[in-house]
């Protein structure tokens, strides 16, 4: 069957079941996927993901997954706790369970808007960080942006934020898993090009290059050494 017929979805289901009915249970990582383009592939990879099927192919989108975005808008709070982007990021990606309503922090600063719009204009309002004393993100603020090399640091968000434990709650937690090792392999190579280049790697500089990656469409997930998955190929 040519790639534009190919029901992608259809045969991730029937893989799906057949590895339900078996007796013992087949590994996934005894399957193998052969496709003619590397289109083909990424379809096939996004229908086995939809799935819950763990895939064995390199291929951009991590910053689509919620776990690692939660883990860049952590890295930029630690960079700068006054960043209100940030903070609503996380605390949507963290929090809300019903997406089809108004998040909570949405309406809390809507509403923290149309107070300070009545208040005097002419008076004096002290500065405050966005949402003090928010239990998501009141973690992130013993982080010492300064103390440590930036992979370091990411490694203390993701721990900061629970994530190993969230990702369990999020379904297909191997593959969540294997997103938070991408996202430490890219700040590893981050921290290894500025070594070679003998400048200085910031905090400031890999959310920088993390965000370029991700709209560049660079920002590869990359499956889990050794993993129990399938393989797609051309």
């Amino acid at each position: 069957k040519r790639n534009q017929n190919f029901d992608y979805p259809a045969v991730a289901g029937q893989l799906r079941r057949f590895q339900q009915e078996s007796n013992p249970r087949h590994r996934w990582g005894d399957v193998a996927i052969l496709l003619r383009t590397n289109s083909a592939c990424e379809k096939m990879s996004a229908a086995l993901e939809a799935e819950g099927i763990p895939c064995a192919l390199e291929r951009p989108g991590l910053f689509r997954m919620r776990e690692a975005a939660a883990a860049l808008a952590g890295l930029r709070l630690v960079a700068d706790r006054a960043d209100a982007l940030a903070a609503a990021t996380l605390i949507h990606l963290m929090e809300d369970r019903e997406p089809e309503t108004t998040p909570s922090w949405l309406a809390e600063r809507l509403e923290a808007r149309q107070n300070a719009k009545d208040l005097d204009p002419s008076a004096e309002r002290p500065f405050t960080y966005p949402w003090p004393d928010h239990p998501t993100l009141l973690p992130l603020e013993g982080i010492d942006p300064r103390a440590t090399a930036p992979a370091a640091i990411l490694q203390e968000v993701i721990e900061a934020l629970g994530l190993p434990e969230r990702i369990a709650a999020w379904g297909s937690p191997e593959a969540r898993a294997a997103n938070l090792d991408s996202l430490c392999r890219h700040a590893s190579a981050y921290e290894e090009e500025m070594s070679q280049r003998a400048d200085a790697a910031t905090l400031v500089g890999l959310i920088w290059r993390l965000e370029r990656l991700r709209d560049e469409e660079q920002d590869y997930r990359f499956p889990a050494p050794n993993a129990d998955a399938v393989s797609v190929l051309t």
